[in-house]
């Protein structure tokens, strides 16, 4: 049995202090001067920056992606400075990065929210990444996220895709496509068996991008088409994250109490996040007995998902950015605050915590117990945050890490 230091390595420590830091690499310099920690540890025990509705941004058609909406038919009537308007207002409320998908990643970003739809009056397979309204082409996007997944072997991701409008897109449209660039790299889906390759069997296989399908609340999953349910490369969303999300209109505190809420209730029901692996999930390595098998991890926990992103509704959010008498504010504006208040809800050591707590500053950190169980966190305006997320996500690594090679966590066979 191997043992290993309970110290974070210091070159690790080194590498991600550094305000320089190359975010385009950095699980690439997170795992390469520690083995021990790749070889006893899973996708799941990793923390992830993410972007809220990735493909968000740019500039947005004037086309619905659902059947009944009627924006369509109302545009040969409003004119030129009409249209004009009509696109602020809506971009106002549905797009929500400022960065393409590529510079996201550079950016750090290892956790997509990409949302696909036809957009109405389009033919069939033309595919576009969405928000209610299309954006951005999915074919050039998943050609730029795949290009950047090869040029960056050390890197482990974790993309979610969903169908946004199934009632005139079709799933394995979506399917083959994503497949298409990314299927070289996915890691297969082993929920089933509640097992999960280490880290470095991720990389030395290079099966690096673990691709989850969410459903619509109207479809379930069992009623997906066989392109998803059977394909062995998708994981199913509901049995690998849990997420923490309220719709809201500005008003943080009310919000940020729920969701701690919700976190907890999460901890309570699926077992909180911890470097220990209870024997009926995990078993050891006989090296005799097992030979060249593959080493794994098992853990059942599901990844906690917080949600640091605007939500309104665009039945009320679009009329108040078009009434000349109203001051609705723009999705921009709104996540321009909330995002100012990153740093003090996740704040990156220990020492701003209790800084923020001594100062009595309205919005206090979330607590403790709920951050170091989060597992991802997702932002809108990503350009704007990414360096006071990656200081929190590189921070919760560390301890994640330490707690791990000090627990001396042992990986188990394939079942």
């Amino acid at each position: 049995m191997k043992t290993h230091a309970t110290a974070l390595p210091s070159i690790v420590a080194n590498a991600l202090s550094d305000d320089n830091i190359d975010y385009s690499n950095w699980h690439h310099a997170f795992f390469s001067s520690s083995p021990s920690f790749i070889e006893h540890a899973t996708f799941k025990d990793l923390v992830y920056p993410g972007t809220h509705d990735s493909g968000a941004y740019g500039s947005a058609l004037l086309t619905h992606t659902a059947d009944d909406k009627p924006f369509p038919m109302a545009l040969p009537y409003l004119g030129s400075k009409g249209v004009e308007k009509l696109r602020n207002a809506v971009q106002g409320v549905t797009r929500m990065q400022e960065s393409d998908v590529t510079s996201q990643l550079e950016l750090g970003a290892r956790y997509l929210d990409l949302r696909f739809a036809t957009p109405k009056g389009r033919e069939e397979g033309e595919l576009w990444l969405t928000h209610a309204f299309a954006y951005n082409p999915a074919e050039e996007v998943l050609k730029g996220i795949g290009a950047f997944v090869k040029d960056h072997a050390g890197e482990i991701f974790v993309f979610l895709c969903r169908n946004a409008y199934p009632q005139n897109t079709q799933t394995h449209h979506i399917t083959s496509l994503v497949l298409k660039h990314l299927g070289a790299y996915t890691h297969p889906n082993l929920h089933q068996n509640s097992t999960y390759a280490s880290l470095s069997h991720m990389l030395s296989t290079n099966q690096r991008v673990v691709l989850a399908w969410e459903t619509v609340p109207s479809v379930p999953y069992d009623n997906e088409v066989s392109e998803v349910v059977e394909d062995n490369r998708w994981w199913r969303a509901e049995q690998l994250f849990s997420w923490t999300w309220l719709p809201n209109n500005g008003d943080w505190e009310p919000r940020t109490s729920h969701m701690v809420t919700h976190a907890r209730t999460w901890e309570h029901q699926y077992g909180q996040w911890n470097p220990r692996v209870d024997s009926h999930i995990h078993s050891e390595l006989d090296e005799e007995e097992e030979g060249e098998k593959e080493r794994s991890l098992r853990n059942g926990k599901k990844i906690l998902i917080w949600s640091h992103q605007i939500s309104y509704l665009g039945s009320r959010a679009i009329p108040a950015q078009l009434m000349p008498w109203s001051n609705g504010r723009t999705f921009r504006e709104l996540a321009r605050g909330y995002n100012n208040l990153f740093p003090q809800h996740f704040p990156s050591s220990e020492r701003e915590a209790a800084r923020h707590e001594e100062m009595k500053e309205t919005l206090l950190p979330v607590p403790e117990d709920v951050r170091d169980n989060i597992g991802i966190i997702h932002v809108d305006f990503h350009n704007e945050v990414y360096k006071d997320l990656m200081a929190f996500t590189i921070s919760s690594n560390k301890r994640r890490m330490k707690a791990i090679l000090s627990e001396k966590r042992l990986s188990g066979p394939y079942e």
